[in-house]
């Protein structure tokens, strides 16, 4: 899925979505920092942040952030 997702974002790279998606999939493979830094592409692309609230609370988590992560 890793690799769909990498090709869909060249091919489209202000696509707040695809950038939401392949944050997940980072998160799936427990890869808080490249998931944080999708979210960070995402709301710079107009991602509702309601929608990414949990999301970057997980890639926090993940990174040992935890005291970020329950802010």
């Amino acid at each position: 899925a890793r690799v769909e997702f990498l090709n869909a974002v060249k091919a489209k790279p202000d696509d707040a979505a695809l950038r939401l998606l392949q944050a997940e999939t980072h998160l799936a493979l427990g890869d808080g920092v490249a998931a944080d830094a999708e979210l960070r592409r995402a709301a710079e692309l107009g991602a509702p942040a309601a929608r990414m609230h949990h999301l970057r609370a997980h890639a926090m988590q993940l990174q040992g952030r935890n005291e970020e992560a329950i802010a």
